[in-house]
């Protein structure tokens, strides 16, 4: 499993909770979990062809939300599902996907069931003429923009001050 953590954004941004506009749920940490190998049903070729990707998405999910890192934000926890090309977890060769798929949780505290949770899968419609590593970054460019898309339509309540403590 390759797990890549940013729990120390709030310190790296140092930015508050006065700095986000009303509609932007604002974030604490951030996880990327590649949970392919522990999935039976899934293949870990994905994983195996891209060791990187989590940290790939990782630091592109950051850059969507840096704005609103605040220390008494929300936990969003992204784990990876699903690697595959036209259906398929056995990638060819050069590892080119076309869909790219996860669940992304949200809790108000560490150590809890997520509060929220929501599905992201990214598919590639007509990609052929696309080179293998410009459809990668695309890929985690649109999963990331999706993530911070969803975020910004959730309706729920900040937590309160020292709530993450």
């Amino acid at each position: 499993m390759f797990k890549k953590s940013m729990t120390a954004l709030a310190l790296v941004f140092g930015l508050t909770g006065a700095a986000f506009a009303a509609d932007q749920l604002p974030v604490e940490t951030l996880d990327v979990d590649d949970t392919i190998q522990k999935m039976p049903w899934e293949n870990s070729d994905g994983a195996l062809k891209h060791p990187t990707l989590p940290a790939d998405l990782s630091a592109v999910i950051k850059s969507e939300l840096d704005n609103r890192v605040a220390d008494n934000g929300f936990i969003v926890d992204v784990d990876i599902w699903e690697i595959s090309m036209a259906g398929d977890t056995n990638l060819p060769e050069d590892g080119r996907f076309d869909r790219l798929g996860g669940f992304v949780y949200i809790s108000k505290s560490e150590g809890t069931q997520p509060d929220y949770t929501f599905p992201i899968l990214m598919h590639a419609v007509d990609a052929d003429a696309v080179p293998t590593d410009a459809l990668q970054t695309a890929m985690i460019a649109a999963f990331a923009d999706e993530t911070a898309n969803r975020l910004d339509g959730m309706n729920v309540a900040e937590p309160k001050a020292g709530a993450m403590n």
